[in-house]
Parts: C-alpha cells; sequence; structure tokens
C-alpha cells in the first residue's frame, strides 16, 4: 500500500513531535551548535587568519584566469585539467571542514583537514613525479643519451600556467 508524499510527511512530523514542537530535539542540538560557533568566534585571530587564507586563495585564483591566463601562448600543461579540480575541491573541503568545526564537531572538522592535506601531499608527489618521467623521457628522446637522475625543479615550467 503506497501513500502519498503528503501524508509520508505527515507521518514523520507525528513521530518526530517533543514538547509540542516538530523535531523539537534536533532543534536542541541546532541551538547548541550555533552556543558552540559562537563561543569559538571569540577566540582572537581564529577567522582572520582563516579568512585571511581564503580571500589569498580567492584572489590568486580570479588572477590567474585574468591576468595570467590570457598571457599564455604555448599548450596548457597536461596535468592543468586534473590539478585545478583537485585545488578547487580541497579549497572547498578547507571551508567545510571549518563550518563542521564551528558547528562543535572539531574532530571531525580536524578529520577533514587531515584528508585534505593527505590529498594534496599525494597529488603534489604525483605531479611532481610525472612531470620528471616526462621530463627524462623528451630528454632522452632529444639526445638518445642516458636518463636523467635527478631533477631541476626551480628550471620546470609552472604547473598550471607557462608564461614564457
Amino acid at each position: 500500500m503506497a501513500i502519498s508524499p503528503e501524508e509520508f510527511v505527515k507521518r514523520l512530523d507525528a513521530i518526530s513531535e517533543y514538547k509540542g514542537v516538530p523535531y523539537g530535539r534536533v532543534h536542541l542540538l541546532f541551538d547548541e551548535e550555533e552556543k558552540h560557533g559562537q563561543a569559538t568566534l571569540q577566540y582572537k585571530g581564529y577567522l582572520a587568519l582563516s579568512d585571511a587564507f581564503k580571500c589569498f586563495f580567492l584572489e590568486t585564483v580570479e588572477l590567474v584566469n585574468t591576468e595570467c591566463r590570457p598571457k599564455v601562448k604555448t599548450a596548457l600543461s597536461e596535468f592543468y585539467p586534473l590539478f585545478v579540480p583537485r585545488l578547487a575541491h580541497a579549497f572547498q573541503s578547507l571551508c567545510g571542514a571549518e563550518r563542521v568545526s564551528l558547528r562543535g564537531y572539531p574532530y571531525h572538522g580536524y578529520t577533514l583537514l587531515r584528508n585534505v592535506f593527505d590529498n594534496l601531499v599525494l597529488t603534489s608527489g604525483h605531479f611532481r613525479s610525472s612531470r620528471i618521467s616526462t621530463a627524462s623521457r623528451a630528454s632522452n628522446r632529444a639526445s638518445r643519451s642516458i636518463p636523467i637522475q635527478s631533477a631541476n625543479y626551480e628550471k620546470q615550467p609552472n604547473l598550471l600556467f607557462d608564461l614564457r
């Protein structure tokens, strides 16, 4: 026997009432989360550091897109379409972790931050080793000599754009 969506919602409302308030128990939780967030915001410098980082990241992305990207005349690195979404996801995850922590779940927020850190370290290592092997293969094809034993990272082009 199927019930309509309206009937289903009425049943949920009826079983979730607490002291005459629909979903009253969960609203108690929301109130405590809000109190925790307000208490956390009383610490000096907490949001200044976090917000400064977010502003720096967003301004950097804007400048890359409006100033640097139009100046790129060569083909983008093959890593660009892989790296940029990972970077954007990491930023969103950092913002989410902060929201989770501010709402009273610091361990969950810390876990998210740790996951973001680990993912970025792995991403960095993946792209660095891929760039080294790509550079090594290109060098071998050009000179037909012994493979490169060490990489000179300072002379390699930027992953996001190359302004040569």
